[in-house]
């Protein structure tokens, strides 16, 4: 093999190496939040809600609707009478037609408990989905490192570690994008709860939970359990608030050139802070998920002579910071 094909080989090893331990992530990130298919029922009708929220007696958790009557998820009576939702002592005006939800006493949440707190988020998170309009600015950055390589079984091959550490620099995943939604989509169909995140976590999958008082709301921290999974599963809890990395969403990267054969994905903890405003909407929210990936081993399909077969593993470790700012 001439010093050419040789240097192509080691190039070929490496991207694919970062493909199926790294880069994947971004490409799954974009396959998940930048090209979602419009779903058949507008956000705000229906969600699926695991939280144990007790019963609002409309689809949206805690939103009062012109001249109803509804229970929040403090158990607490809420009605809507002249554009206005009223809570106990607490008025919240209802503006531009939105849906608002009904906000309890700053002593009532600030002496949540881990359920509570969890539940409560929720409410807030699908209460901003349900709003007529909504303008969101989301950020994107993933941070990527490159731990080892190997080919074939091998033993840690230094060099080509410190190339695909350089490849994966030079593609971190980078975004600062608006959308704007109205009647829970944007105008290219899609649904806003895909597009920011899902509300449906439950108080099992947290590990703590916190909430104080920010400015007119509040601010909520939530610290998700240490999970792991294989690189055909989704980690449940992870899933059921953010967007974590799913190989098989991004089976097509690889064009047919090689496919995963192992991996074990590790979140060790995603953090949620959430700011709600009076309102009781969540206005910004940042998602934190570290990832740490072992064994991450792809097999070259592709019929090369002097390709097809090889074996590449390596591990990796990386960060998704995502935030969300809302505006009604």
């Amino acid at each position: 093999m001439n010093r050419s094909w040789k240097k192509f080989t080691v190039i070929v090893s490496v991207m694919l190496a970062v493909i199926i331990c790294c880069t994947a992530w971004n490409v799954a990130l974009d396959k998940i939040t930048g090209s979602i298919e419009p779903e058949a029922n507008i956000p705000g009708n229906n969600y699926s809600d695991n939280s144990n929220q007790v019963n609002a007696g409309t689809n949206n958790q805690g939103v009062a609707q012109n001249g109803t009557t509804v229970t929040n998820v403090n158990g607490q009576t809420v009605t809507q009478q002249n554009g206005t939702v009223a809570n106990n002592n607490n008025a919240v005006s209802n503006s531009g037609g939105s849906n608002n939800s009904a906000q309890p006493q700053a002593s009532t949440v600030l002496g949540y408990n881990k359920n509570q707190i969890v539940a409560y988020y929720n409410s807030c998170l699908k209460s901003s989905y349900s709003q007529a309009r909504m303008t969101d600015r989301k950020t994107e950055q993933v941070t990527i490192g490159v731990d080892s390589v190997t080919i074939n079984g091998g033993e840690k091959n230094d060099m080509i570690t410190s190339i695909a550490n350089s490849i994966a620099s030079s593609n971190q995943k980078q975004v600062d994008e608006t959308k704007s939604f109205s009647g829970g989509r944007a105008s290219d169909g899609t649904a806003v709860s895909t597009y920011v995140l899902p509300a449906n976590l439950s108080a099992s999958g947290v590990k703590s939970a916190s909430v104080s008082r920010n400015g007119n709301g509040y601010k909520v921290v939530i610290t998700l359990v240490s999970e792991t999974c294989g690189h055909n599963t989704k980690p449940p809890h992870n899933a059921s608030c953010a967007w974590p990395l799913d190989i098989n969403e991004v089976a097509g990267a690889l064009n047919g050139f090689a496919e995963v054969t192992q991996a074990q994905f590790k979140y060790p903890g995603t953090t949620l802070t959430a700011n709600i405003d009076a309102a009781g909407r969540v206005s910004f929210v940042r998602v934190d998920m570290p990832l740490t990936v072992t064994d991450g081993t792809g097999v070259v399909t592709k019929n090369i002579p002097g390709f097809k077969g090889m074996t590449i593993t390596a591990s990796a470790h990386g960060k998704w910071v995502c935030t969300h700012t809302m505006s009604f």
